[in-house]
């Protein structure tokens, strides 16, 4: 099975080849699509700006689509960095992710929303993880696909793993929350998962306990897969951060010829 990671600018920057944002998204999710022979290819959070633009893609008989599943999100980054809340509020996402069937046109997931972003969420509202726990037991975030079973983290849910300092050094990650049920319900997703996928919006900071995170996703045989965007800079091979594979705590190479790098997006090719 090979699983593509694709990462590109959370924005439009260039000038002259796209009008907008919403082409500059399209554009790219049109040429990796087109390319693309890989089982699952998995773009970044605010993949496209809207449900319309991917269809339009996925429908146009004039395109042939070799990948087997997509998995995307709707959502215009520049909105939601905009949008700001209160502190005492609980955090609300207007995206919306997407897990979709070429070959049989027809949505897996549909209009999943993300839960939390950071540890501090969950610190003061656990049950978001609840909520979360409860989508994924009901199959709203998660899939089965040649026989493994997949489930879709978005952007900063890996929070409800925390990393303590011990003796200066970054312990290993555990799951942050004490209650007894919620541990048994993180129990239940670990076990109940083969595959973590976890598309993200830009390059996450403190990469030392975040891979003490992906450690803790890979291990006992899983697989962890990651993939960014940036939100400044210049779209290179040297950006590490943008895309992670990991089985078993082990990162993984991309296959021999499975790097394809242009001036607006990367894209990594991984074999399970």
């Amino acid at each position: 099975m090979k699983i593509e990671l694709v990462s590109y600018y959370s924005y439009c920057r260039f000038k002259g080849n796209y009008k907008n944002e919403g082409g500059f998204k399209a554009a790219i999710m049109r040429k990796v699509l087109v390319n693309s022979t890989s089982d699952i290819v998995v773009f970044p959070c605010s993949s496209i700006l809207s449900l319309t633009d991917f269809q339009s893609i996925v429908n146009d008989p004039t395109v042939t689509i070799k990948a087997k599943i997509v998995v995307f999100e709707v959502s215009s980054f520049k909105k939601t960095q905009e949008v700001k809340r209160a502190k005492s509020k609980k955090p609300v996402f207007d995206s919306q992710g997407y897990c979709y069937d070429i070959k049989s046109k027809q949505f897996i997931i549909n209009a999943l929303n993300q839960k939390y972003a950071t540890g501090a969420d969950l610190n003061r509202w656990p049950c978001l993880f609840c909520e979360m726990y409860d989508e994924w037991k009901k199959g709203l975030r998660s899939f089965n696909y040649d026989g493994k079973r997949f489930t879709i983290l978005v952007c900063g849910e890996t929070a409800m793993l925390k990393c303590d300092m011990v003796n200066k050094q970054i312990g290993p990650a555990e799951f942050r929350i004490s209650s007894p049920q919620a541990s048994a319900k993180y129990g239940q997703i670990m076990a109940g998962t083969d595959v973590f996928l976890n598309p993200i919006l830009t390059t996450q900071g403190n990469q030392g306990k975040i891979k003490k995170r992906r450690e803790a996703f890979s291990s006992d045989g899983r697989y962890y897969f990651s993939n960014a965007s940036l939100e400044k800079g210049k779209v290179t091979a040297k950006h590490l951060s943008l895309q992670y594979a990991v089985h078993d705590r082990v990162a993984l190479q991309p296959i021999s010829g499975g790097v394809t790098q242009t001036a607006e997006y990367i894209s990594r090719v991984f074999t399970i």
